[in-house]
């Protein structure tokens, strides 16, 4: 017997429940394997035996490999849901497929592969767009790639058809190549289904949910573009992204220029957040790059702390106890010599309401935890130099 659908009401009231049930799922995971990552990390820079040393990194790739699944299983989760919100900002294409490069390139040199990025120069300075959905689209394909890709090389290669006169619109090309396992012809046509595996059962060769390619596929085509792929069975596989991008007015086209800090110019930053293991990770990264750090174990304490002190620069988790990170920022705000302070949102909470809400609540930017340190640093410049829009800085 089919299931009558449900009164509208209560479809809305099972969506709002969905998502606040993935957001503290998200934010409840995260947070420990935020802290697991974390301090692998800083327990890698201390001095370790050999055999420590391969314990820890073991350790580290697990986690990782976690993370991969709760992120795959969190967007898949959201994108059938329909709880994906697709925001537009401008950004720089460049910068964000470069970043998305370095972690590229680490992997691939932990495989013994070959990692190539090649970027032409027709490739607008800015663009608007989502650069966080083109980041998880684009990170899908190349860990597809990266993870059937054993010897040789994976490339990518981006490119942009030539501007139009009085048009806004241009068409991105991202073509990631690789030297993998390849794909059947026959198998083709449902690489991108949701759970699909090209091998099944217990002598599967290769883990994972088979949602990588699904959720690129469904993101792009939420994008307004599209994914194309060749392949030749032992010799590798080509996937195309081929992206609409806005071109940004004239008038707001002109990107400013990062003034970096110069020796010595400490800056004094203020970290909210109630878990003390994020709080030493962040101080461990501020410290070595010469930021004066000072901790607030929650809201109430950083209102305090921010009353009779001044900084450079707010990094605010959102989820804590008693009073969250946006009802901190409103009391913040309201101090006068930090009317104009930069505060950048640090949490495991990736909800899409909660990234919309950080600016109604004079919040610049959004960074996920868990905490890349390049990430990290660079979004930290980018707001202490004005030189950043408000943007979103993923974990993917």
């Amino acid at each position: 017997m089919q299931a009558l659908p449900l009164p509208l009401p209560q479809r809305d009231e099972l969506d709002r429940l969905k998502g606040q049930f993935l957001a503290s799922l998200n934010h409840e995971i995260r947070t420990p394997l935020s802290g697991l990552l974390g301090m692998t990390e800083l327990l890698l820079e201390t001095e370790l035996t050999e055999e420590q040393m391969e314990y820890v990194r073991s350790t580290r790739e697990c986690a990782n490999s976690l993370l991969e699944v709760l992120n795959s299983v969190l967007a898949y989760s959201a994108l059938q849901g329909g709880l994906y919100r697709f925001e537009s900002t401008e950004f720089s294409p460049r910068e964000l497929i470069e970043s998305l490069g370095q972690e590229a390139a680490a992997r691939a040199a932990a495989k013994g592969v070959e990692w190539q990025l090649l970027i032409d120069g027709s490739v607008p300075q800015t663009v608007s767009g989502s650069p966080r959905h083109l980041r998880e689209c684009l990170w899908q394909i190349v860990q597809n790639a990266l993870k059937f890709t054993n010897t040789g090389s994976v490339q990518v290669a981006v490119s942009c058809d030539p501007p139009e006169p009085a048009r806004l619109e241009r068409t991105m090309r991202i073509q990631v190549r690789d030297t993998g396992i390849g794909i059947h012809s026959e198998d083709l046509i449902q690489i991108f289904d949701s759970f699909t595996q090209l091998e099944n059962g217990l002598a599967r060769s290769y883990s994972g949910l088979g949602l990588g390619l699904a959720i690129a596929d469904k993101l792009v085509r939420k994008m307004g573009g599209l994914i194309q792929a060749e392949s030749q069975l032992g010799k590798g596989s080509v996937f195309t992204l081929v992206l609409p991008v806005q071109m940004p007015s004239p008038e707001m086209a002109v990107r400013p220029q990062l003034v970096r800090r110069g020796p010595g110019a400490a800056r004094r930053v203020l970290l909210v957040d109630d878990n003390k293991i994020a709080q030493q990770i962040i101080r461990h990264v501020m410290r070595r790059e010469q930021y004066e750090l000072v901790t607030a174990d929650g809201g109430e304490e950083a209102v305090a702390l921010a009353r009779d002190n001044e900084f450079d620069l707010i990094l605010m988790d959102l989820q804590m106890p008693r009073q969250d990170g946006f009802a901190t920022a409103d009391e913040i705000r309201r101090i006068p010599h930090h009317a104009r302070t930069p505060i950048l949102a640090v949490s495991a909470n990736q909800a899409d309401e909660h990234r919309a809400q950080c600016a109604l609540h004079g919040i610049q930017g959004f960074i996920a935890k868990p905490i890349d340190r390049q990430t990290l640093l660079s979004a930290v410049e980018q707001a202490l130099t004005g030189g950043g829009r408000s943007q979103a800085a993923g974990s993917h």
